[in-house]
């Protein structure tokens, strides 16, 4: 990843923090890495966003619009994290934070739904 695409990708992480501490989520988002000894960690967190329990989620900045390849990216973060959820946040370009798309499964959304965790 070129390091204008991950600053981008970064910004968005960061926006959408904010969105969803705007709509009362404690949510973190993970330090950037700067070195590959941060990247190649296995104890560093998978999930681009933390702070929501049993939850792992993953953003995705790119242009064109992937869902499947973004939640299976997330799933694979839910796993390494321990987490029984994961959910991406895709960006739609020109549109507010709060109408960024997010994708999980229809169990991940009954469980939701269901005000599991």
């Amino acid at each position: 990843m070129s390091a204008p695409a991950r600053i981008r990708g970064d910004r968005f992480r960061e926006l959408v923090v904010l969105g969803l501490r705007a709509e009362g989520v404690a949510a973190e988002s993970r330090p950037p890495a700067n070195r590959l000894s941060e990247i190649a960690n296995p104890d560093r967190p998978q999930s681009h966003i933390s702070g929501i329990d049993g939850w792992s989620f993953v953003t995705s900045n790119e242009v064109r619009l992937d869902p499947g390849r973004a939640l299976a990216r997330a799933e694979s973060a839910a796993d390494l994290d321990e987490n029984p959820h994961g959910a991406a946040v895709l960006r739609r370009a020109g549109k507010s934070v709060e109408s960024q798309y997010v994708v999980l499964t229809l169990a991940s959304f009954a469980a939701l739904i269901r005000g599991q965790r």
